[in-house]
């Protein structure tokens, strides 16, 4: 049985972390519209860096997540093999990678994630033993992803003090699978599945959420006023066709080739 007395309990470490402590010397007497465009371009780099890491399964410290024992788990559908790095089965899909956020402060750029998926990131950083009818059965593997790896911090400042003498902005990037991926993206669930939404009280089938539904499994779709439509076949799987919705896409974000 293994011991549990050396895992921190929770609400003991933060479930945030701040990048700070890079910023030129000048910047602590600059104005505070001169801090907050520092500190928006530092936000823009780090996002993108930590993604990176992400993607190639790193953790806080640039080293490889604990790997995983081989998963059996696959899509009912499409009959994929969920096959992602550590604590991102799903990839770019998975809630590690998709609800990371940041804010912009004027000592530096507060990271978290969103849906409360911070709290189990931290079961995962701790430790944390598991139980099953009151005992004690196992222990998480410590994998932290709360931070940026010393290397990625370089990388950051000297992006970013380039940025800010050149008076310039750092370009947003959407990171890791979904830069190349185009529009269209496979959703990993099954329409037919029947699933529980958060603060709803009965199970009810995927094919019947709302938009508040999938909002809360941190998917944005939106109504579809689509009078025609064109199934990918590619995909296998049903995907959002049966709801009335689509996935939400922010054209402005897009550039397109003229």
């Amino acid at each position: 049985m293994p011991a549990c007395n050396a895992v921190p309990p929770p609400g003991s470490l933060p479930l945030t972390f701040l990048v700070n402590g890079i910023d030129p010397p000048e910047i602590a007497d600059a104005p505070p519209w001169d801090r907050s465009r520092y500190w928006s371009i530092v936000g823009i780099i780090a996002e993108r860096v930590k993604q990176d890491e992400l993607q190639r399964g790193l953790d806080r410290f640039g080293r490889k997540l604990r790997p995983v024992k081989v998963r059996k788990v696959k899509f009912r559908r499409s009959g994929r093999v969920v096959d992602g790095e550590p604590l991102m089965p799903h990839r770019g899909l998975s809630r590690t990678r998709r609800l990371l956020r940041f804010t912009v402060m004027s000592v530096g750029v507060l990271f978290w994630w969103g849906n409360g998926w911070a709290r189990i990131l931290d079961m995962h950083r701790r430790g944390a033993c598991l139980k099953r009818n009151g005992k004690i059965v196992g222990k998480l593997p410590v994998r932290d992803v709360f931070g940026i790896s010393p290397k990625g911090m370089e990388k950051i400042k000297a992006e970013a003090d380039r940025h800010w003498r050149n008076g310039t902005m750092p370009e947003k990037k959407i990171s890791g699978e979904m830069a190349d991926t185009g529009l269209g993206i496979e959703l990993p669930f099954d329409n037919t599945a029947t699933r529980q939404a958060k603060g709803q009280g009965k199970a009810k089938p995927i094919g019947q959420w709302t938009q508040f539904d999938f909002l809360a499994a941190g998917v944005n779709v939106v109504r579809s006023n689509a009078q025609t439509r064109t199934v990918n076949t590619a995909t296998g799987t049903k995907g959002l066709r049966d709801t009335g919705l689509e996935i939400g896409v922010n054209w402005k974000k897009f550039k397109f080739a003229k």
